[in-house]
């Protein structure tokens, strides 16, 4: 019993006995991580203000003035009638229908307008005068005849001359012993102007 005790203590005796474990520092600097995150955006700036309201523009009314009212004209005087056209008795003797009247002349007297039916009833044509017929020269005179309530012409104006004299005299001399209908205003006779183109020509 003892020699077993014995033993066991010697084997308890050669048992290697470990150093004691010394814990060893870690001499290493450590570097602590920190993952900042980022900041925050910038708020969006703030919108700007509206504008103003523009004021209400005024349009003031534009206002016409009205030209006054022209008197309305009086009534046009008629023109006198125009006879048919007195051809000379020269060569190339010829009748031609009446003419348009012409316009009214301004020293037709007021008081007497044209006539509702003028018409010849004897009228000789002019003689036509030998020195134009010698050099051939054609002509056209417009008379403007007073027409009185017998018939007979009572004032014998040249209305527009041919330019030559002698055409213009001769047909004056010639109107001299015409004989007109008289005029008719309103169904009764009354003295009358008319206008008588005549006419020198050589063709016939």
């Amino acid at each position: 019993m003892t020699v077993t005790a014995h033993v066991v203590v010697f084997g308890l005796l050669l048992l290697p006995i470990a150093p004691p474990q010394i814990e060893k520092k870690d001499n290493t600097p450590t570097v602590d991580v920190v993952i900042l995150e980022p900041p925050p955006p910038p708020p969006p700036p703030p919108p700007p203000p509206p504008p103003p309201p523009e004021p209400p523009k005024i349009i003031k009314p534009k206002i016409e003035k009205r030209p006054d009212p022209k008197p309305e004209p009086p009534p046009p005087e008629p023109p006198p009638p125009q006879a048919p056209v007195i051809m000379t008795d020269g060569p190339g003797e010829a009748i031609r229908p009446p003419a348009p009247p012409a316009p009214p002349s301004d020293n037709i007297p007021r008081d007497v307008g044209g006539s509702e039916d003028v018409s010849f009833n004897r009228a000789r044509p002019p003689r036509y005068p030998q020195k134009m017929l010698r050099r051939g020269i054609e002509g056209e005179v417009m008379l403007k005849v007073l027409v009185g309530v017998d018939g007979n012409p009572i004032k014998i104006e040249i209305e527009k001359t041919s330019g030559y004299r002698d055409f213009d005299r001769s047909a004056q001399a010639a109107a001299k012993r015409w004989k007109f209908n008289p005029g008719m205003r309103g169904g009764v006779v009354a003295e009358t102007w008319v206008l008588v183109p005549v006419k020198f020509s050589l063709r016939g």
